[in-house]
């Protein structure tokens, strides 16, 4: 029986390391900024100066995405998470999640395909659908899993 060479799988995960607050100023996207840390990745690092994942393998591959946070806000509010590519909203990469008051922590995710060519890199946003809106988040998690 022919076995076949086992081709390591990339995978990349970046996590908020302790909890964080963003204070939204408009309706608009803001960048998730925080202290991020390594998830046993594979091809993948994290750049600590620009908070974000880049993909360091030698070929485009197509990857799971999931991202999971436990979030509570300080009035009632829709937040939306989205994964970003080299700068760019990923379509389809988004989560809404209603906040009838200010709430208790509630867990929100995103889950897509997406094709990962070398040199791409993937940061989190969120907006609000209200300006005064502080977002707490106790955690947030990123992965990308996919093989050649």
């Amino acid at each position: 029986m022919r076995t076949r060479a086992k081709t390591p799988v990339n995978r990349g995960q970046m996590n908020i390391s302790s909890g964080m607050s963003l204070s939204f100023s408009g309706t608009a996207y803001e960048k998730i900024v925080g202290n991020w840390v390594d998830g046993c990745s594979n091809n993948f690092s994290i750049d600590d100066v620009n908070d974000w994942l880049t993909y360091n393998g030698t070929q485009s591959i197509c990857c799971v995405m999931n991202g999971v946070s436990d979030i509570k806000v300080d009035k009632a509010c829709e937040i939306t998470y989205a994964l970003y590519k080299n700068g760019e909203l990923v379509t389809g990469a988004e989560t809404p999640h209603s906040f009838a008051s200010a709430s208790k922590y509630s867990t929100i995710s995103i889950t897509t395909l997406i094709t990962v060519n070398p040199g791409d890199y993937f940061e989190a946003w969120a907006k609000s659908d209200d300006a005064t809106v502080t977002l707490t988040i106790n955690s947030l998690k990123i992965l990308f899993f996919g093989e050649n």
